[in-house]
């Protein structure tokens, strides 16, 4: 998960299920192959270079490849303003 600001509203969001683990982008493959859920979801900085190796990881992990991700990511703000279009991925 990234640092963003609405990182608050996501986990409230997500609390409504009935498990719910957190990790960083650098220990979440581990947590993910260790747990093998039905879901995973990830948000992240539209530019986060981790978040795109993870979901490369999973797609080429036979033991993942099956699991249902969420990718949301969030526009990275910079000197000029907005880059990147507030956008959600579906992966199967």
């Amino acid at each position: 998960m990234s640092g963003d600001q609405r990182r608050a509203e996501v986990l409230e969001a997500l609390v409504a299920n009935e498990h719910v683990f957190v990790e960083p982008m650098a220990r979440a493959y581990a947590r993910i192959r260790q747990l093998t859920p039905d879901v995973v979801v990830i948000y992240a900085e539209i530019d986060d270079e981790a978040a795109c190796q993870l979901l490369s990881i999973l797609k080429m992990d036979p033991g993942l490849s099956s699991v249902r991700v969420a990718m949301y990511t969030i526009p990275v703000v910079t000197h000029t303003g907005w880059r990147g279009p507030e956008c959600v991925s579906h992966m199967h």
